[in-house]
């Protein structure tokens, strides 16, 4: 081969380096575009339990306090026994509303079964058996003389809810703050 000139191979191999690293470098976006879909999806699945979660929470917590008001109410018209024209008289209505409370709680109560952690629902199943023995007792109309001596079913609801607020929060991965009580904490 004359000085100066390249031989034939020499383009033909730079050639085919150059296309191997196209082809190579397709293969490595093609990877990172992979994996890049599938970070998106796990988190996009993550954030749409931890939604679920908030939703069945929230909803959990509105039927117990709802709950909690209507057993307090009736306890007051059973102390009330006979007043005329008062706020609490409808003793039916709310006799009603704790039965309705209950059954919703109990619904509510499976679908926390099933998305949450068990410290959130050993929490939701305490407070909800604590609120059954209490409006138990408060329907039938034997509250508070049935308890004399006994323990009170009401007393460590309070605790039990405080308990099941810090559950739901650490769930959710929110810093729970042990001196935070929420607005609407009537317990």
């Amino acid at each position: 081969m004359p000085q100066g000139q390249v031989s034939v191979w020499v383009p033909i191999i730079v050639g085919l380096l150059g296309l191997a690293g196209v082809i190579a470098a397709q293969f490595v976006n093609a990877w990172r575009e992979r994996k890049r879909i599938t970070l998106e999806q796990e988190y996009e699945g993550r954030v749409h339990w931890r939604d679920r979660r908030i939703d069945a929470y929230a909803d959990f917590l509105a039927a117990v306090e709802d709950w909690y008001d209507a057993i307090l109410r009736l306890e007051t018209a059973n102390a009330i026994d006979g007043a005329e024209d008062g706020p609490f008289t409808d003793e039916d209505a709310l006799q009603a509303r704790c039965r309705e409370q209950s059954k919703a709680s109990a619904r509510l109560l499976a679908r926390l079964d099933l998305i949450s952690t068990s410290e959130v629902c050993v929490a939701a199943h305490s407070i909800r058996l604590n609120l059954r023995e209490w409006s138990g007792e408060v329907e039938s109309g034997r509250w508070p003389d049935s308890r004399a001596g006994a323990d009170d079913p009401s007393a460590g609801i309070a605790e039990e809810f405080d308990r099941l607020l810090t559950a739901l929060r650490t769930d959710l991965g929110i810093d729970v703050d042990s001196r935070y009580q929420p607005v609407r904490h009537r317990f």
